[in-house]
């Protein structure tokens, strides 16, 4: 890549820090990647394909504990990750790049500042205020409560993670919604790199389909944030026959009125396992993500992979992934009209939905591997330190 270089990836949580650490091993790049997430390294490879030697693996256990035991508890939360981001500072030593997740990144930005080292952040969601606003405006759309929001978004919180915005060299967004977000908050373009995630191929690919029923499918949390209740609504108002919808996923209790109220219109089936998920996508038509954030949404390469078209919102990092109508479709939040126009196309047109799925799985096994998202980032990493 032109360049030599020595980075560090400090992350309490896992996220994709795994896949930028084994990336960044693959360039001979990597320092260490410091984890709280405790297993799958050495000689065995772990269930995300993940394959780093030991030494290259640095684990806090007692930050381990705190994010199984109160990562959900937003009173703790932040204790837990600034903890971490204490003990990850000890380790900022002579690295080129220092790459830390927000709320534990403060210590981390602040030791590599002092030294001399580019720091950089990772954010997997649009800017903090965005995220919080759209959010809170959802629930409140609904007469939900926003207190476990409101606590989440604390102003420790908030005070915190726009500190980190403001002192790190670099941010790292996932999608052109992300960064838009930022920059309407008055982040420079030039601080910010836009980068995309990927699918793990060996888990998810395509098989053959066992009927012709039209099925719907849609991956991921069941609640306001992923905005399945449009999906529900407009499924419901098409009412097509020889159709189903799927929904696969942990359930929040502020789902639950929808779910109840649409309960003869869909097949829920719960937690499934990611290695068996592609089972699920072979008996489906079409995947469907409407969700009111999402900074990038891994089910959608996932789906294509597995040779499905996706009909996707602008905030999930869809128009990212997908060149509309040629893979899927891009629709605005909230809009159940749209939802039911792409379903009812892809719904009478089998030949055109066949199609863009084919077109998705190329796009995502051309262009939207992990290698490709390794090659992105070393040349992004490179430019830094030219």
């Amino acid at each position: 890549m032109g360049v030599s270089m020595r980075a560090s990836v400090f992350c309490m949580a896992k996220f994709h820090s795994f896949h930028m650490a084994q990336q960044l091993h693959r360039f001979d790049s990597l320092d260490r990647l410091y984890t709280s997430f405790y297993g799958g390294f050495g000689k065995r490879r772990n269930d995300h394909g993940i394959n780093l030697p030991k030494d290259k693996v640095r684990t806090n256990l007692i930050s381990a504990l705190f994010t199984y035991t109160f990562l959900e508890n937003p009173t703790t939360e932040l204790w837990a990750w600034n903890y971490f981001g204490n003990w990850a500072a000890r380790f900022v030593d002579d690295q080129d790049i220092v790459i830390s997740w927000g709320l534990s990144a403060l210590p981390i930005i602040r030791e590599a500042q002092k030294r001399g080292i580019v720091s950089i952040i990772e954010r997997g969601s649009a800017h903090v205020v965005v995220q919080r606003d759209l959010l809170i405006a959802e629930h409140e759309k609904y007469g939900q409560p926003t207190d476990t929001l409101q606590r989440s978004f604390s102003p420790q919180r908030m005070e915190r993670e726009l500190l980190e915005y403001e002192l790190a060299d670099y941010i790292e967004v996932p999608s052109e919604f992300a960064k838009r977000s930022f920059m309407e908050q008055g982040l420079p373009e030039e601080k910010l790199i836009k980068r995309f995630l990927s699918a793990d191929l060996s888990d998810f690919y395509e098989l053959p389909k066992e009927d012709d029923i039209f099925r719907v499918v849609y991956t991921g949390q069941m609640s306001l944030r992923k905005g399945v209740h449009y999906l529900l609504q407009a499924f419901n108002e098409l009412n097509l026959p020889e159709a189903e919808l799927w929904l696969i996923g942990s359930q929040l209790p502020e789902i639950a009125p929808f779910f109840e109220r649409y309960k003869d219109n869909y097949k829920y089936f719960g937690y499934v396992p990611r290695t068996e998920l592609h089972k699920y996508y072979a008996n489906a038509s079409v995947f469907v993500i409407c969700s009111i954030q999402d900074g990038f949404a891994q089910v959608i390469p996932q789906a294509m992979a597995c040779g499905l078209p996706v009909i996707c919102t602008t905030n999930t990092a869809g128009e990212d992934v997908i060149e509309d109508q040629i893979e899927g479709f891009v629709i605005p939040i909230r809009n159940v009209q749209a939802i039911k126009d792409k379903i009812l196309f892809l719904y009478e047109n089998r030949d055109v939905c066949y199609q863009m799925g084919q077109a998705a799985k190329k796009r995502v096994q051309n262009a939207l591997t992990w290698d490709d998202y390794g090659n992105f980032m070393m040349k992004q990493f490179t430019r830094i330190l030219e």
